[in-house]
């Protein structure tokens, strides 16, 4: 597979993910926000694993990990 339909699968892929993601987070109530924030973060991630572009793994690692943060505050009880 040539590397401008690599990019375009893996856009594709990632959207579909994203709004999965955000369609499922409205059964999950208080955790929705934090849950989000780590989805997001992952499709950062994922996007630095197709293309190799460095801003989006610090972007994504920044995000995943204020996520994870807050899932872990809201679930410390």
């Amino acid at each position: 597979m040539d590397p401008k339909m690599r990019s375009r699968v893996a856009t594709g892929l990632m959207l579909i993910v994203l709004g999965l993601g955000i369609y499922g987070l409205k059964f999950l109530g208080d955790t929705a926000g934090s849950l989000a924030l780590i989805l997001m973060g992952g499709l950062g991630v994922a996007a630095y694993l197709a293309t190799r572009a460095y801003p989006l793994l610090v972007l994504g690692g920044i995000v995943l990990g204020w996520g994870i943060g807050r899932f872990s505050d809201q679930n410390a009880d």
